[in-house]
């Protein structure tokens, strides 16, 4: 019985090996017609056009094949004709296309995987800055952020995550904003959104306090205007009326806008000119209008608050003014001369102000590094530090204090007054310092000391990331620690590690050109240039004024 049943497996397995390895029939129509005998489960798609191109005498990548309605793509072509689907006796289409058509394929389609690089590139640069921001892992703190409401209030950002996610959110909008200014509306629009989706995560109540979530919806409006797109129409519609209820909630709350300051309510008046022109156009779009004409009057109006004349602008520049800032000056003033003359007056003291602040607020952070970081990765609370400070306690000693215990003031101060804690403090601060000072003697900037140790906590772990830092700037020159860095070299002269070392390049000018546009003068959000959306309101109030001429002519005749 046993034997008999398994000669009888034997001679259904022949059988099969048999079945299949008998060749198949394909019926090919189009631009070569014909029959082809197959192997379905050996050949792959990429086999098959190769034998049609050479039949038909053409290049296998101008054939496209479509088969049971659908098309059979380039992506497919490692796979076999039985994963694909395809059937003995099964009907194909061959179609050929132009050389161009292909080359503009593949451009695009390079195109599309390097956007898709770049972005994912600009999305974990913005993260990465945010979280070295919060971690005070940064070099050089080139800048600060503080979130005010459009009537003026400060926006407290509440947890780490929500102030992580509103830092990546405005670093994205301002890098948007510079791509906007260069009229690169496209790479614009996607770093918007990736700008829009991390605002999306904070909590709303935050968000709603904020004013920059509303103008990145006017802003990304602004690009499909400028992109002409009219397929994003109804999105367009949606993203302005919610920019339109946030700027007018906020305002609401001070509604005597004559005690805001010059500069808030020029930011406002800009606000307002592209949020009501952008309304008047899609108006006018969705066939509304006597609602279109009234936004782009009222924006026009507005418009018109922008225009500087030659006289005031020479009588400004007389006094040794340059000329941005004294048209910004004069347009902020709404034309008077004398108040424009006193504005750029308070302005050099306030940027005297702003650049002490900087310089105070530098060093200040400097001071926090040096203290390194406590356990859970923060900075020495400098508000806790002043307090044990004005008890008496020796600076450094209170910092170390407060450093082991994540800013815990009661629990440092238990700690200084304990002699055997105070004795291990004292050891702990004389260690590090020599650490340092070992580390600089060297070659290694301090700046680049004191962010190691802040990252690792041990002088080994700090010289390895150092020593790896040296190895990857050719600029740098070699010291006495040298075999260990060639050997470090060494590692890495290897092709994965030159791409790794292509990226970090990459990433490193990505962060560059998100933190350039963050430290930008502040002034250089006044100076705002309004001579697309002026085009753009003589533009459609010259659409309306047509339709309402051919709508009288109906009635007359």
């Amino acid at each position: 019985m046993e034997a008999g049943g398994g000669g009888g497996d034997e001679a259904a397995s022949c059988s099969t090996e048999m079945t299949t390895s008998l060749p198949s029939k394909l019926k090919i129509a189009g631009f070569w017609a014909g029959a082809l005998d197959v192997d379905l489960q050996a050949w792959t798609l990429s086999t098959l056009k190769q034998e049609i191109a050479r039949r038909s005498n053409c290049r296998p990548d101008t054939i496209k094949m479509i088969c049971g309605g659908k098309v059979l793509t380039d992506e497919q072509e490692g796979k076999t004709l039985v994963e694909l689907g395809i059937k003995n006796n099964a009907k194909i289409l061959v179609t050929r296309v132009k050389l161009e058509e292909v080359k503009a394929f593949k451009d695009a389609k390079l195109a599309e995987e390097e956007r898709t690089r770049r972005l994912a590139r600009i999305r974990e640069a913005a993260s990465s800055l945010a979280e070295k921001h919060m971690n005070a892992s940064l070099a050089e703190e080139d800048f600060a952020f503080e979130v005010e409401s459009l009537s003026g209030q400060r926006v407290d950002m509440g947890t780490d995550s929500d102030r992580r996610a509103i830092m990546m959110g405005l670093m994205l909008h301002s890098n948007g904003k510079n791509l906007i200014k260069q009229a690169k509306y496209k790479e614009a629009l996607d770093v918007l959104a990736i700008g829009e989706e991390a605002f999306s995560v904070c909590d709303p109540k935050i968000v709603e306090m904020m004013d920059n979530v509303s103008i990145l919806q006017i802003d990304i409006v602004w690009c499909y205007f400028m992109l002409r797109d009219i397929s994003c129409l109804s999105v367009a519609g949606v993203r302005l009326d919610k920019a339109r209820k946030s700027i007018d909630r906020s305002y609401a709350k001070n509604t005597d806008h004559s005690n805001l300051p010059l500069e808030d309510q020029h930011l406002q008046r800009i606000t307002y000119l592209k949020l009501e022109l952008l309304e008047g156009v899609v108006a006018y779009h969705c066939g509304r209008f006597e609602e279109s004409r009234k936004a782009l009057a009222s924006a026009q109006a507005k418009y018109l608050q922008f225009q500087v004349s030659d006289e005031g602008l020479t009588k400004l520049m007389n006094l040794g003014y340059k000329g941005r800032a004294a048209k910004r000056a004069l347009i902020i003033c709404s034309q008077d001369i004398e108040s424009a003359a006193n504005f750029l007056i308070e302005e050099r003291t306030k940027k005297a102000r702003r650049m002490e602040a900087d310089r105070q607020r530098g060093q200040e952070t400097r001071e926090q590094k040096s203290y390194g970081l406590t356990p859970n990765g923060k900075l020495v609370n400098m508000e806790c530090l002043a307090v044990l400070t004005s008890l008496g306690i020796e600076k450094r000693i209170a910092a170390e204090a407060l450093r082991r215990t994540e800013n815990d003031v009661q629990r440092a101060l238990d700690d200084v007054t304990n002699p055997d804690i105070h004795c291990d403090i004292q050891l702990s601060i004389v260690t590090r310092d020599r650490t340092v000072e070992e580390l600089v003697s060297m070659g290694f900037r301090r700046s680049q000391v004191v962010a190691a140790l802040n990252q690792t906590g041990s002088k080994d772990d700090a010289l390895a990331i150092l020593i790896n830092e040296r190895s990857d700037d050719p600029q740098t020159p070699t010291t006495a620690r040298a075999g260990a860095s060639s050997s470090r070299r060494s590692e890495s002269d290897t092709p994965s590690a030159d791409g790794q070392t292509q990226d970090m390049v990459a990433d490193a000018e990505v962060e560059n050109e998100i933190t350039l546009g963050v430290s930008a003068d502040p002034l250089s959000e006044l100076d705002v240039e309004v001579i697309q959306e002026g085009e753009a309101i003589s533009e459609y109030m010259a659409l309306l004024d047509s339709i309402e001429r051919d709508g009288s002519s109906c009635k007359k005749a």
